[in-house]
């Protein structure tokens, strides 16, 4: 209808078709009112209608600007009738599938970079059904993964004198600067050898150092699957002493070796040996007892190397985080500490000595290294980066007649969530078969046996 059929018409034209006219701006109220045929009955059903129509309007430019799942079925549920049903309709299938996308974006994200968010920060970016999806597709148990508990580490006495140090082992020092990965990579090997090797106490000791502590790495994974140790963990100096030998391998065949992590904190001393020592008297509390904690490890040190037991020395270099740190700039990196170890090292002659058999540079999270021959790259990315380091090593090597020192690359396995690891054994049962063909059986040592009588 045109403007004057409203106008000619408005006695006999349905209130409803009113309301359209107007709400279209063919004519307008007041207009209406002028022609005197337009009844003040029906005027306020008009007026009504178009008030209830302007509200209906106002909640559908509401839920569009929002838009909002809730908005649109907010809207639908209270104007099921509305002229704007299908607009909405079409505006909240829009916005379902913007969500779906977004969702998926966020999956994608947190599948590709699976050590981007905690456990409960992924799970609150996806919502619970995308995190079960996530789980399914790593192969974890989403029960589990929720349920998660850093493994709590209990730590045991060390050897307060010379006495106390086993006789006829060999002590093979762990050294790592601090969350070099070093106590984790410790559990993987300490599982590996519950599961594919035979590890015994030393019932002629007196004193079973690093038992439980020992007991705990190997209970980091459970079934295949680690739960690591909160970062907040406390790091100490632990030794721990065993028999080692091969499934296949008899009694006799036992290896005497004893496992010695040397607490990260100790680099951290190196770094401030260099830089200056402060007082004692200078110390807070918590920075004392700190102290009193890297001097204790050095006595264990000392003892050790005053032993008549070989030595193996393994260190492990966080591949990752010294190439993140250099990106960051980081003040203080590996290359920091391991350079003031190498000041240190070549300052005390006595820790790598003749009594060495061995000296291995451990890189971890090799899996991160790109390219086919990681090895070379592993080797180039030493020398670049720590290249004083290597140098002192590979000196005192040759000046004790130690065979030059050795790259191996080792893994733990996938890592998700940077706390919940898939335990791989082939790098950790590299390392073992390392130690068994570096290390002799009991059998093989008579003749020290004989002169020892």
């Amino acid at each position: 209808m045109t403007k004057q059929d409203y106008l000619n018409n408005v006695a006999n034209i349905p209130e409803n078709e009113i309301v359209k006219g107007i709400s279209k701006g063919i004519v307008s109220f007041d207009e209406l009112q002028k022609t005197g045929r337009f009844k003040r009955e029906k005027q306020a059903e008009v007026r009504m209608a178009l008030q209830k129509l302007e509200v209906e309007k106002e909640a559908y430019n509401t839920a569009k600007k929002t838009n909002t799942i809730s908005g649109y079925n907010g809207f639908l549920l209270k104007f099921p009738n509305s002229e704007y049903k299908y607009e909405v309709e079409r505006l909240k299938k829009r916005r379902e599938e913007e969500i779906e996308e977004e969702k998926m974006k966020r999956f994608t994200e947190v599948k590709d970079y699976p050590n981007k968010y905690t456990i409960k920060e992924a799970k609150d970016r996806l919502g619970d059904d995308l995190f079960r999806k996530l789980c399914d597709v790593w192969e974890l148990n989403y029960n589990d993964i929720i349920n998660y508990e850093p493994t709590k580490l209990n730590f045991n006495m060390i050897p307060n004198s010379i006495d106390e140090v086993p006789n006829d082992y060999t002590d093979i020092f762990f050294w790592g600067v601090p969350s070099s990965g070093k106590t984790t990579a410790l559990a993987s090997i300490f599982r590996t050898i519950n599961d594919k090797y035979v590890m015994e106490d030393d019932s002629t000791l007196d004193k079973q150092f690093g038992s439980s502590y020992r007991s705990d790495l190997i209970n980091v994974y459970k079934e295949g699957l680690g739960f690591l140790p909160a970062r907040t963990q406390k790091d100490k100096t632990q030794y721990m002493p065993f028999l080692l030998r091969r499934r296949s391998e008899k009694r006799k065949k036992n290896r005497k070796i004893s496992f010695f992590e040397l607490s990260g904190e100790v680099f951290e001393h190196f770094l401030e040996i260099r830089e200056g020592l402060k007082d004692k008297e200078d110390l807070k509390d918590e920075e004392l007892e700190r102290r009193i904690e890297i001097e204790k490890s050095f006595r264990t040190i000392e003892l050790l190397l005053g032993s008549n037991n070989r030595i193996i020395h393994f260190f492990f270099i966080d591949y990752d985080k010294e190439l993140s740190n250099l990106k960051k700039r980081d003040s203080k990196s590996q290359a920091n500490y391991l350079s003031a170890a190498g000041t240190y090292f070549q300052s005390n002659n006595n820790i790598f000595s003749s009594k060495t058999n061995a000296i291995y540079f451990i890189i971890t999270k090799a899996d991160t290294i790109d390219g086919e021959n990681k090895v070379e790259i592993a080797a180039d990315f030493l020398r670049e980066h720590f290249g004083n380091f290597y140098t002192v090593i590979e000196g005192r090597c040759e000046e004790h007649s130690i065979k030059k020192p050795e790259i191996k690359l080792f893994s733990i396995g996938d890592v998700y969530f940077n706390r919940i690891s898939k335990i791989d054994y082939k790098y950790s049962k590299n390392i073992v078969e390392t130690i068994l063909n570096e290390v002799h059986p009991e059998e093989n040592n008579w003749f020290k046996k004989i002169l020892s009588k």
